[in-house]
C-alpha cells in the first residue's frame, strides 16, 4: 500500500499540477498514512480466525503452521487478487506518467531555441531513463510476489512452507524498503536536500547583482 500511496501522489501531480500539494496536507496525510497501516494491520487481523499448532519442521525446528486449510488458501487467493489489482494499478500508473513526461518534453522541444535545446533533449533522456529504471524495478519486485503467490497456488515449485515463506519475507522486505533508496539514487534535488541537511555540502546562496542604470538628459 506505501507503494501504491507513493504512486498516487506522483500520479496527483500530472493530473492537479495546481492543487496536488494541498491535496497531501492536513488531514489528508494523515488519511494517506492511515491507509498504509490500517491495510496491512486490518488484513494481518484475518490470521486470527485460523487456528494455529506448532510443528517441527525436517531441519528438527519448530515452525506455526494453519490447521484450517481452507481458510488458508482463501486467504492466500483474497492475498493474490489484492496484488494483482496493485500490480494493474502500478503498471498503468508509470505507464500514463512515463507517456505525460514524454509529450511535455516533446513541447517543450519545439517552443525551446535551438542552442538551448540539444541541452534539455539530454536533461530529459536522463530524466525519462531514471524515470523508466525507478518504475521498471518497483513494478517488477511486485511482480515477483505476485509471481510466488500464483507459483504456490498452483503448486509448480513445490516449495514447503518454510521455503515459501523464507523466499517471500525476503521479497516483501525488499519491496517494502526499495523505495527511500531509489529515490535517493535517481532523485537529485532529493540526494542534495539530505546531504545538505547532513551537513555534507553547502547551501548555495543565490546573490543577485544590481546593475547601475545613467540616464541622460
Amino acid at each position: 500500500m506505501s507503494v501504491s500511496v507513493l504512486a498516487s501522489n506522483r500520479l496527483s501531480v500530472m493530473l492537479f499540477p495546481t492543487s496536488f500539494h494541498k491535496m497531501w496536507m492536513g488531514y489528508r496525510l494523515w488519511v494517506a498514512i492511515a491507509i498504509q497501516y490500517l491495510t496491512g494491520l486490518l488484513i494481518g487481523l484475518a490470521t486470527f480466525f485460523n487456528e494455529v499448532q506448532l510443528f517441527r519442521n525436517g531441519k528438527n525446528g519448530i515452525v506455526p503452521k494453519f490447521l484450517n486449510t481452507t481458510l488458508t488458501n482463501r486467504f492466500f487467493a483474497i492475498g493474490g487478487v489484492f496484488l494483482l489489482v496493485n500490480c494493474i494499478y502500478l503498471v498503468g500508473t508509470y505507464c500514463y506518467l512515463f507517456i505525460v513526461i514524454r509529450r511535455r518534453q516533446k513541447k517543450m522541444h519545439t517552443s525551446t531555441p535551438m542552442i538551448i535545446k540539444s541541452r534539455t533533449k539530454e536533461r530529459a533522456k536522463m530524466r525519462e531513463a531514471r524515470l523508466f529504471t525507478m518504475s521498471t524495478i518497483i513494478v517488477g519486485v511486485q511482480l515477483c510476489i505476485l509471481i510466488l503467490f500464483i507459483f504456490k497456488g498452483a503448486d509448480i515449485l513445490a516449495f514447503t512452507s518454510d521455503q515459501f515463506y523464507l523466499v517471500y519475507n525476503a521479497v516483501s522486505d525488499l519491496y517494502a524498503s526499495i523505495n527511500p533508496y531509489l529515490l535517493w539514487v535517481f532523485s537529485d534535488s532529493l540526494r542534495k536536500y539530505i546531504l545538505q541537511r547532513l551537513g555534507f555540502i553547502k547551501k548555495n546562496k543565490n546573490i543577485t547583482s544590481v546593475t547601475p542604470i545613467t540616464f541622460v538628459l
